[in-house]
C-alpha cells in the first residue's frame, strides 16, 4: 500500500474518495472504507485477504485506502506502520466543534440519537467523561501515534476548510505530495460529496438502513433481478438527494460553542505541537 487516508471522519474523506479514484495513478477499491488495520476481525484474516482487493491495481498506479476509523482506533497506526513504514499518510482535519456536531447530526438522522441540540450543550456543560462525538474530535491525540510511527516528512495534513473554498489547490497539494501528475485539473472538484442534514423520512430511512444490514445473498439475488448499477444510483440519489434535508452547518450561539471549544484546549495544544498553528484555534 502507498498512501492512506487516516480521516477524521466527517471532515471530507469522502469527497477525497470521490477525487482521487477518478487520478488515473491512483487506484482505490470501489468501497472507500476498507477498515482493515482498525478491525481486529478484520486484520486477524491476515494481509492477504487485504491484498487481494488491489489486485486490479496497474503497475502505474499508486494503492491508497481511504478509511477515517484508522484515526480514532489507537492500534491502526502500528499496524500500518508494521505493514509499510514509508507509507504516505494523508489526514483532513474540520474545526472540532463542526465535525462533533456533523457528527451529532448524522446520529439524528440515523436515529440512534434522541437529544436536541440544547440538550447535548447542556450535557457538556458539566460533563466529566466525553461521547464519542468529542472524542472523535481529538485530533492531536489521534495523530500523536502517526507522528511516532511514520517519518514527519511522510505525513500530510489538510484542513476541510480549504477542501470546501480551495479544491483544487487542496488536490493538487496531495497529487504533490504522492509524487504523481497532477491529472486531476481537468475534472470538476467543486462538488461536495455526503453533506451533512436531517433525514427527511425517518422510518423510511431506517427502513433502507436494514436493507443494507441484510446478509449477503439476499442483497446478491436483489441485485440480479433489478441489476446492480441501477440498485447503485438508486441507492446514491437517495443518500444524497432525496432522503436528507440538507444542513450546511448547525448554528451556535457563541456562548454555546465557546462551552464546546473549551473541551477541545488541550487537545489543540497537543496538535499545534504536531503540525503548527491550526485555523480554528482563536
Amino acid at each position: 500500500m502507498d498512501f492512506f487516508v487516516v480521516g477524521a471522519q466527517k471532515s471530507g474523506t469522502t469527497s477525497l474518495f470521490e477525487y482521487l479514484r477518478r487520478h488515473p495513478n491512483i487506484y482505490i477499491p470501489d468501497n472507500k472504507e476498507l477498515e482493515f488495520f482498525s478491525s481486529d476481525a478484520l486484520y486477524s484474516k491476515g494481509s492477504e485477504s487485504y491484498d487481494v482487493k488491489f489486485n486490479q491495481a496497474s503497475e502505474c498506479q499508486l494503492r491508497g485506502d481511504i478509511s477515517p476509523q484508522y484515526m480514532y482506533e489507537p492500534k491502526a497506526a502500528r499496524r500500518i506502520s508494521e505493514y509499510n513504514g514509508d507509507a504516505k499518510i494523508i489526514c483532513i482535519l474540520r474545526d472540532p466543534v463542526e465535525r462533533a456536531l456533523s457528527h451529532f447530526m448524522m446520529n439524528k438522522r440515523r436515529g440512534h440519537e434522541l437529544r436536541t441540540l440544547p440538550e447535548l450543550v447542556e450535557d457538556y456543560r458539566s460533563a466529566e467523561t466525553y461521547d464519542e462525538y468529542i472524542a472523535n474530535s481529538m485530533y492531536g491525540a489521534q495523530l500523536e501515534p502517526y507522528f511516532q510511527f511514520f517519518k514527519h516528512s511522510n505525513i500530510l495534513v489538510l484542513w476541510s476548510s480549504d477542501l470546501k473554498t480551495e479544491p483544487l489547490a487542496t488536490i493538487t497539494s496531495i497529487e504533490r505530495f504522492l509524487g504523481i501528475p497532477e491529472k486531476l485539473t481537468q475534472f470538476d472538484v467543486s462538488q461536495n460529496f455526503h453533506v451533512g442534514g436531517t433525514s427527511r423520512f425517518p422510518l423510511i430511512y431506517r427502513f433502507y438502513k436494514g436493507l443494507r444490514a441484510l446478509p449477503k445473498w439476499p442483497k446478491e439475488l436483489i441485485k440480479a433481478v433489478f441489476g446492480a448499477k441501477r440498485i447503485a444510483k438508486i441507492a446514491y440519489l437517495w443518500e444524497t438527494r432525496y432522503s436528507i434535508s440538507r444542513v450546511d452547518s448547525v448554528l451556535l450561539s457563541d456562548e454555546d460553542r465557546q462551552v464546546l471549544l473549551r473541551l477541545f484546549e488541550k487537545d489543540i495544544e497537543q496538535l499545534e505541537c504536531l503540525v503548527g498553528e491550526v485555523p480554528w484555534a482563536n
